[in-house]
């Protein structure tokens, strides 16, 4: 039996935006508030941009430097790897590969085997740019990594 993804519609919170979104490239978006309500960056995003860079992948920050907060809140959170991500027009294979990298980046961090990954818990957040009105439609994707992969690469193909 094929492990399943849940998928729910996702009202992506307002003030997310993404500077100069490009085609064929994932935007990490700001998954948590600073003090002062500001949309802010978890710490693990931060190795996995300097990670992608490095290696040619197409993942970068959803705002420039200037406008990035990171905050971590220190306590024994779920083990389930979460991000959100959002990209201009549709989920093309690069988007695809992209998300694969991302999600087997954070899993390996916490210190999941490869021969593991597949069947660890995920959850991911995707929010597509409409490029004539800048708007975010988003969906929210939670299951094992292959299965939410799966679920994506659907998604893909019904567009």
């Amino acid at each position: 039996m094929t492990a399943q993804a849940d998928v729910d519609d996702w009202d992506v919170p307002g003030d997310l935006n993404v500077n100069d979104a490009m085609t064929d490239k994932l935007y990490v978006l700001p998954m948590r508030r600073d003090g002062d309500g500001r949309p802010a960056f978890h710490p693990d995003s931060m190795l996995l941009v300097k990670t992608a860079a490095s290696d040619g992948v197409a993942i970068d920050y959803a705002v420039g430097a200037e406008d990035r907060r990171f905050v971590d809140h220190f306590s024994a959170g779920p083990d389930v790897v979460e991000i959100w991500l959002s990209l201009l027009g549709p989920i093309t294979d690069v988007t695809l590969f992209a998300l694969g990298y991302a999600l087997n980046g954070l899993l390996r961090r916490r210190g999941v085997k490869d021969k593991d990954l597949e069947t660890s818990e995920v959850k991911v957040g995707i929010a597509q740019i409409n490029a004539k009105s800048g708007k975010m439609k988003g969906v929210k994707i939670s299951g094992p990594k292959g299965a939410v992969i799966e679920t994506v690469r659907e998604l893909r193909d019904n567009q």
